[in-house]
C-alpha cells in the first residue's frame, strides 16, 4: 500500500510554494510637482542674480535727480530749485532748475533790467529742455552766453507738445514779454497734440486767445516758489534685473524689435492730428502778436533723417517725416520757419561726428554746439 506524498515529506525541506512579494510600482511624479520645483529653481536663480547685481550696478534710473512733476498751468514742468544729475547709459550731467521752474539759474522778472537789449523766449519739449547735455552745453544755453546782452529764458520741458507751449507762452510770455519767441518743433509733438485734452484753448467772438480749462486764479508765472527736496527713488521696489534689460539693452531693442507701438498708425489718425496742431500753431501764433512778440518755429530732425545708420525699428517716414506739412501750415499761416534738416545732414556727412545719442536719440553736446551755430546768425536777424 502506498503513503501519500503529503504525509512521507521532509518538513523541514524549502518549500515549493512562491512566496516571493511583486515590487509596488512607483506613483508617477507629476508635471504639477515639475513645474513646481523647475519655478522654485527659476526663483532662486532670479532672486541670487537680483542680490548679486545689487552688489556690482545701480541702474542709471535709479540714480537720476527726480526732476519733473505737475504744473497748475502748464501741465507739466521742470521741478522747483532741484539741483541733481541725469544719467542714463550713454550719458550723465548736471541739471539745474530755477524757483520758477525752468532749466537753468536765471531768474527773471517782470521788468526787464537796465543793459538787457532784447528777451528770447524758447518753448519745446526734451530737447529744448536739452536732455543729455548740462546747462552750459544745451542749444539755449549757449546762445544764452553767445547774447549777454540778452535775457534768454528756457520754457521747454520733456513730453511738451503744442498744447503745453501755448500756455507757456500764454502764462510765462506774458509777464516776460519776449521779443522773440522760437518755438522748437520735433515731428511727434502732432501725437501729443492728438492725444492729450489739456491745456485747452479757443479763440473768443472778440477774437482773443482763451484758456478754456481752469488755471488756478492765484498762479503766478515769475513768482518763486519753494525748493522741492527730491527724495530717492526707492530701490527696494525696482528689479535691477529687470532695469539692466531695460536699460541697458534698450539700443539692441530699437535695432532688432523696435520702439513701443505708436500712438498715430493710419492716415485718418494723422490728419485729425495735424488738424490739431495747425489750430495750436494758430492760436500760438495769435498769442504772440497778443504779446508783441516774432514767432518763429524751429522744426528739428529725427535722428534717422540726419544719420544713415541710426535705424530704429517702428519709427520710419510716416512718423519722422513732418518737414514739408509744417513748411505749408507755417506759410499758410503766415509763421517764420527754420528747417535744421539740411544743415545737419551737411554736418554729419562732412565730419561723421555724433550728434544724437542712438538709444536715448536725444542731441550730444556737439549736436547742441552745432544747432546753437546755426541758429544764432538766423535768430538775431530776427531780433529787433
Amino acid at each position: 500500500m502506498s503513503v501519500p506524498t503529503s504525509l512521507t515529506a521532509n518538513p523541514l525541506a524549502p518549500s515549493t510554494v512562491n512566496t516571493t512579494v511583486a515590487p509596488r510600482r512607483r506613483k508617477p511624479v507629476r508635471w504639477t510637482v515639475k513645474l513646481m520645483a523647475l519655478a522654485m529653481a527659476v526663483g532662486f536663480a532670479l532672486l541670487a542674480g537680483e542680490l548679486g547685481l545689487r552688489l556690482v550696478w545701480t541702474p542709471p534710473s535709479l540714480l537720476s535727480t527726480p526732476a519733473w512733476g505737475p504744473h497748475p498751468a502748464y501741465g507739466y514742468a521742470p521741478l522747483s530749485g532741484v539741483s541733481g544729475k541725469i544719467e542714463t547709459i550713454e550719458y550723465a550731467h548736471p541739471i539745474h532748475h530755477t524757483t520758477q521752474r525752468q532749466r537753468g539759474t536765471k531768474v527773471f522778472s517782470a521788468e526787464r533790467p537796465a543793459g538787457v537789449r532784447n528777451r528770447v523766449l524758447f518753448l519745446g519739449d526734451s530737447f529744448t529742455y536739452g536732455l543729455g547735455a548740462a546747462d552750459d552745453e544745451t542749444f539755449v544755453g549757449r546762445l544764452t552766453a553767445a547774447w549777454p546782452d540778452r535775457e534768454v529764458a528756457n520754457g521747454g520741458a520733456n513730453g511738451y507738445g503744442t498744447r503745453n507751449c501755448l500756455a507757456v507762452l500764454d502764462r510765462f510770455g506774458a509777464e516776460f514779454r519776449p521779443d522773440l519767441t522760437v518755438l522748437v518743433f520735433f515731428w511727434n509733438d502732432p501725437e501729443d497734440n492728438f492725444v492729450r485734452k489739456i491745456p485747452d484753448f479757443a479763440i473768443s467772438a472778440d477774437g482773443k486767445i482763451t484758456r478754456t480749462d481752469s488755471v488756478p486764479e492765484d498762479f503766478q508765472p515769475l513768482a518763486e516758489l519753494p525748493a522741492v527736496e527730491s527724495a530717492d527713488k526707492n530701490k527696494w521696489t525696482t528689479s535691477y534685473l529687470a532695469a539692466m534689460v531695460k536699460e541697458g539693452l534698450k539700443g539692441a531693442r530699437y535695432r532688432f524689435i523696435g520702439a513701443k507701438d505708436r500712438r498715430i498708425t493710419t492716415e485718418e489718425q494723422r490728419t485729425a492730428a495735424w488738424e490739431i496742431t495747425e489750430r495750436y500753431l494758430d492760436m500760438l501764433h495769435h498769442r504772440a502778436d497778443e504779446l508783441g512778440t516774432k514767432l518763429v518755429i524751429v522744426s528739428l530732425p529725427d535722428h534717422n533723417q540726419v544719420d544713415p545708420h541710426a535705424v530704429i525699428k517702428n519709427i520710419g517716414p510716416f512718423e519722422f517725416d513732418v518737414q514739408d506739412r509744417l513748411r505749408t501750415t507755417c506759410d499758410r499761416l503766415g509763421i517764420a520757419m527754420i528747417d535744421l534738416l539740411p544743415d545737419l545732414q551737411a554736418e554729419w556727412q562732412a565730419h561723421g561726428k555724433q550728434l544724437y545719442y542712438y538709444a536715448d536719440r536725444h542731441l550730444t553736446p556737439y549736436g547742441n554746439d552745432v544747432v546753437a551755430k546755426i541758429l544764432q546768425p538766423q535768430l538775431e536777424a530776427r531780433l529787433p
